[in-house]
């Protein structure tokens, strides 16, 4: 989601939902409701320095995206794991670089949706994206390396 814009806020309770909108930043920064907090702790968790104020958090999204096995190879392989979204929507894609000569294939398969491109000599190709919020899939990619040296997986936007 994202912190409101403007408005009050607080760091613990939502004070004034907003629809799509947080305004609690405990609640942002995903920390259970028993998590004992300070404004110093909070802006640590959200990776920013001191001096703090309140004003820090209006608009800001704690999001993040991470895939539990990686996200690229250089060698023929097929990797599986979870991929987790927090706070907001990424595009993904699936992407093919090489090396010199040679060819290599990136297949992606996360949540359902499926992308594959392939490359022949030196550069890097990409297929089209597609967008995910929030949450957590299941992915696999599958590297076909036939000749050559290169690197393949999934691209994020």
């Amino acid at each position: 989601m994202a912190m409101i814009y403007s408005g009050p806020m607080s760091m613990g309770t939502s004070v004034a939902p907003v629809a799509g909108k947080n305004s609690s930043i405990k609640t942002e920064l995903g920390l259970a409701a028993t998590t004992n907090i300070s404004l110093r702790s909070l802006s640590s968790t959200a990776g920013k320095a001191s001096p703090d104020a309140m004003s820090e958090f209006y608009g800001y999204a704690n999001a993040s995206i991470t895939f539990s096995a990686g996200s690229s190879i250089g060698y023929p392989s097929t990797v599986t794991g979870t991929c987790t979204i927090v706070g907001i929507s990424y595009a993904l894609f699936a992407t093919a670089t090489m090396f010199g000569a040679g060819s290599i294939t990136s297949s992606i398969n996360v949540g359902g949706n499926t992308r594959s491109i392939s490359k022949t000599g030196s550069g890097t190709a990409n297929s089209t994206t597609f967008t995910l919020g929030p949450g957590s899939y299941s992915y696999s990619f599958t590297v076909t390396l036939p000749s050559g040296s290169g690197s393949a997986g999934i691209g994020v936007v």
